[in-house]
């Protein structure tokens, strides 16, 4: 009972660990004036007027060169973001967990809850194999008050995935 107590409990705070971090990376300001540099930057170098990039195109920053070779496009969006937009400067402090979030994965969370699910169906199934009087009342009870508690876990893990994904 407390093994699963502590594992239920474990899952619900990854999975408000990672609901955090995912709303601290929607409010921050500075990663909002951060991507408006990155995006200055890549109209500049493709003399376009696009609206958006694609985070993959994050990875290249660091590979496209100025013409002393020296200095890569990564660098300059660093230096710029940090002389001209003062916001920058607040991005770690607004993404304090994003850190300990980017080790949590939801569909490890999913699995783990279902291996729990799984443990509880066949606790049931031996209840109700034994009838042992009061102690197989008190077990019902556990299993009931259980599976609220994993559809509980469930539901915060869907209601995560289907806003921030």
């Amino acid at each position: 009972r407390m093994e699963f107590q502590a594992a239920v409990a474990a899952l619900g705070g990854k999975i408000e660990l990672a609901r955090q971090a995912c709303d601290q990376v929607k409010s921050s300001r500075g990663l909002r004036a951060l991507f408006q540099a990155v995006l200055l930057v890549g109209n500049r170098l493709n003399a376009e007027g696009a609206s958006g990039f694609s985070l993959k195109s994050l990875l290249h920053l660091a590979h496209i060169k100025s013409v002393d070779r020296k200095t890569s496009a990564l660098d300059f969006v660093a230096s710029f973001s940090l002389k001209r937009l003062p916001a920058v400067e607040a991005v770690y402090e607004e993404l304090s967990l994003a850190n300990d979030a980017s080790k949590i994965h939801l569909d490890a969370i999913q699995a783990e809850s279902l291996g729990l699910r799984r443990g509880l169906e066949t606790v049931m199934r031996a209840t109700k194999v034994c009838e042992c009087g009061d102690g197989s009342k008190a077990l019902t009870s556990f299993a009931e008050q259980a599976r609220e508690r994993l559809d509980a876990l469930d539901a915060a893990c869907n209601a995560l995935q289907a806003a921030y994904s």
